[in-house]
């Protein structure tokens, strides 16, 4: 395969093999420089992170097959760079669109035959088993956002899915004027590979293979919002795409593997999901953040593996596990948050970690002698969790978790864990009280609207902390600057000379917060900063030309007297978009290397400043606010709080 995929005759190679046996002839056609016709998911969804930058290196062209992705490219033909603001997937709904979840349920219990025949039988295509049970479960789609990410640099923020029972459009997109483009057709896959195949020209079709769409006689189209608890594929496969590296393909691999044995009729059909998720959490400790192609297929046959050994283990209990409700997924997510960014590690921006391979990480101080070293704290800290979960391979955390099944109940031992984790989160709740919270919104969007400040309150409220939030610009007749925001908020701080303050803001309101730690750094503990502006001033125009706002003359020349980059000397937590174009993440990276080189005078000694740690988050731009569901885990551990996410899981009806 890979000699004819590299033909010296060929121009273009169509890959249809499935799963990750197709990446060796994919790769040996770009390094042949063949465009290729992409009909196989896994080569982008698996290998985008080896792939992409592997086609542009050759200068090959990836043109997609299947009828979404066919769709978005035909729409953006001619469109200039930069037009592009958001992508829009349709999806038919499958075969249970018009079946509500709690019917599905039931079916699932009393005639799971039933179940099975209405997943493998779509209502508008006519497909394989496999594709057409991804449809029912809507994961097909969860792959294509996946897709679509690596296909158009779209970051995941800007990649939306709706249901269109009809399927006559079959993707959308929109552009920076807000129009829309679709592209629409009878849903037939014989379209898509042509086009694919005859690009850039079309083929003429007679009316007789090909009839017209009629929109007298079509009727109505329609569309409506996925349902996330129907639907849970769809915010796992968001998760996965997040994370990045190899977990986009340990997704992949470990649906491929589910579906196959729900074919075969050896799980349920709600066992899919679940599966799914328990590979994802399982991939964590051994996730790659920057794979190379062996990486991508060895964590592609563990997950199948993985899969495989947990089903034929026979501890899945149950056709339909309770753990799918909507706010069990919430907190699914948020256990996925380890995983989440691609750069997620104190005082590090990559962080490498494979199975046979010591874990190593690009320091992001500027003091490094070498910019790649091997952490031996970090090594340590991963042989111990191993150690403690004795979750070094799958069959190792499958025999572990067996063990715990089957050992006879120790009613003492219960009451004993119960006390001490009882004890533990009272001891660290009383601890993370005796500190003030205080949220410092953008000052363009206020905190009313920042969804930050929405979930962190609930969140905090959740076990009894309050998150202050001042109103930092005033009425909104007067004028304000930067500095009347910092001036606002040092007033708002003041009497409660007693408790600390942690600190945490959003874009500019970010900047308002470092800058209050660099004047009171014996007052602020700890600051917890999401897309921060620094060096303000160079980002104006950025605003501008994205939201369309006009500063005052006294906003900019204010602006211009700011420091760029604060000097905060107590620990500090950025969380920063890669896809950032308001406050490009190197203004972050720089901040960080700059910390390095900054020191604390504590009476005659001097000690070195707090520590840093810097989260990037891939697909996301200056909206990094919209992934705190997913990096609560590093939020309440970085401030040493009781575990939100699992007190909100225990207080779930």
């Amino acid at each position: 395969m890979v000699e004819v995929a590299r033909h010296e005759d060929c121009d273009s190679v169509v890959t249809g093999i499935v799963g990750c046996a197709g990446l060796p002839p994919t790769v040996a056609a770009i390094k042949a420089g063949k465009n290729i016709c992409l009909a196989n998911k896994e080569t982008l969804i698996a290998g985008g992170p080896a792939i992409v930058p592997l086609a542009v290196k050759h200068g090959v062209k990836i043109l997609p097959a299947d009828s979404e992705h066919s769709a978005l490219f035909q729409c953006i033909q001619g469109m200039p760079e930069g037009a592009l603001r958001r992508i829009i997937l349709t999806a038919s709904g499958g075969a249970f669109r018009d079946m509500d979840l709690a019917t599905m349920r039931e079916l699932a219990v009393s005639d799971p035959a039933a179940l099975h025949k209405k997943a493998t039988t779509h209502p508008n295509w006519d497909m394989g088993a496999k594709i057409t049970c991804d449809s029912a479960t809507l994961m097909n789609k969860a792959l294509e956002v996946i897709e679509a990410h690596y296909l158009y640099g779209t970051s995941y923020d800007n990649i939306d899915v709706v249901v269109h029972p009809q399927s006559i459009i079959h993707s959308m997109v929109e552009t920076v004027d807000s129009s829309v483009l679709a592209q629409m057709g009878w849903p037939d896959m014989r379209l898509p590979i042509l086009y694919t195949m005859s690009w850039p020209n079309r083929v003429e079709c007679s009316e007789v293979t090909w009839p017209r769409l009629d929109f007298v006689k079509m009727g109505d189209l329609t569309f409506r919002a996925p349902d996330y608890e129907k639907y849970p594929s769809l915010p796992m496969g968001y998760a996965a795409g997040r994370a990045g590296g190899t977990m986009t393909g340990v997704f992949s691999a470990a649906n491929e593997q589910a579906v196959a044995m729900f074919l075969d009729k050896k799980m349920g059909y709600f066992d899919i999901y679940k599966v799914i998720e328990m590979a994802m959490e399982d991939h964590k400790k051994d996730l790659v953040l920057d794979p190379t192609l062996d990486d991508i297929v060895h964590y592609d046959l563990e997950a199948r593996r993985f899969v495989k050994e947990l089903v034929e283990s026979g501890k899945l209990n149950g056709a339909v596990p309770c753990v799918y409700q909507l706010q069990q997924l919430k907190v699914m997510l948020a256990r996925l948050a380890s995983a989440t960014p691609a750069t997620a590690c104190a005082r590090c921006s990559t962080l490498r970690s494979t199975r046979a391979r010591r874990p190593t990480l690009r320091a992001s101080s500027s003091s490094s002698k070498d910019d790649r070293q091997s952490d031996e704290a970090l090594h340590a800290e991963l042989e111990k969790i191993n150690a403690a979960n004795n979750s070094k391979t799958a069959s190792d955390w499958i025999s572990s978790w067996s063990k715990k099944m089957n050992a006879p109940p120790d009613a003492e031992a219960e009451r004993a864990e119960e006390a001490r984790a009882q004890a533990a989160f009272e001891s660290s709740l009383e601890e993370a009280r005796a500190y003030r919270y205080v949220f410092a919104g953008d000052l363009l969007s206020g905190n009313g609207d920042s969804f930050a400040w929405k979930y962190l309150s609930d969140a905090l409220g959740m076990i009894g902390i309050t998150l202050d939030a001042p109103n930092l610009v005033g009425s909104s007749s007067e004028e304000f600057t930067v500095s009347t925001a910092l001036e606002t908020l040092t007033k708002a701080l003041e009497g409660d000379e007693r408790r600390p303050i942690r600190l945490i803001g959003s874009s500019t309101g970010a900047f308002v917060a470092a800058m209050y730690a660099e004047a009171n750094p014996l007052r602020v503990d700890k600051v917890f900063l999401l897309s921060p502006t620094w060096n303000l001033a160079s980002l104006l125009g950025n605003f501008e030309r994205r939201y369309g706002v006009k500063f005052s003359d006294a906003f900019r020349a204010d602006a211009e007297t700011l420091p760029g980059f604060p000097t905060i000397k107590c620990p500090a937590y950025v969380v920063h978009g890669h896809d950032d174009e308001i406050s490009p993440l190197k203004n972050s990276e720089r901040w960080m290397n700059m910390a390095s080189q900054w020191t604390r005078q504590e009476g005659d000694s001097e000690e070195v400043v707090g520590e840093r740690r810097l989260l990037e988050v891939q697909g996301l731009g200056h909206g990094v606010e919209t992934a705190l569901p997913q990096s609560m885990g590093r939020f309440t551990e970085f401030f040493k709080l009781p575990r939100v996410d699992l007190y909100l899981r225990e207080q779930d009806p």
